[in-house]
């Protein structure tokens, strides 16, 4: 098969697709596709230099600067991750974020699977936050 002629997935065809879905996807000044839905910010991760892997993240979940919750807060982030199929958190720099990591074959692909991922993102966050407030 010739990769070339292969579909690629671009930032304008998911933004566009997105659209037709309902939301009102923005371009962010780093150049990433940023999209709200039901109180959630989420942020598409797309690189031109590998077409078909999008990351799709669920930023900032919970912040912390405090670095004596370091360990608490990992043991959290174990135990979402862990309980979550699909999404994964990380603590980087005060920050708790989940994203999950996809290979598609077009933005029609990810997108059809846009649902799927923003429903592993909540719960890989609830999951966490749960956790958390355990230890508090």
């Amino acid at each position: 098969m010739d990769l070339n002629s292969r579909p690629r997935i671009a930032k304008k065809d998911i933004t566009d697709l997105l659209t037709v879905e309902g939301y009102r996807p923005t371009i962010s000044k780093d150049g990433h596709i940023e999209v709200k839905s039901e109180g959630g910010f989420f942020v598409i991760f797309h690189d031109d230099n590998d077409e078909r892997y999008i990351q799709m993240a669920y930023p900032s979940i919970w912040i912390e600067r405090d670095k004596s919750k370091t360990n608490i807060i990992n043991e959290a982030c174990n135990f979402a991750n862990a309980d979550s199929k699909l999404a994964k958190c990380y603590f980087h720099k005060g920050n708790v974020n989940c994203t999950v990591d996809g290979i598609f074959e077009s933005s029609e692909n990810f997108v059809g699977n846009l649902a799927r991922y923003l429903s592993a993102l909540r719960y890989c966050s609830n999951s966490f936050v749960s956790e958390m407030r355990k230890g508090f």
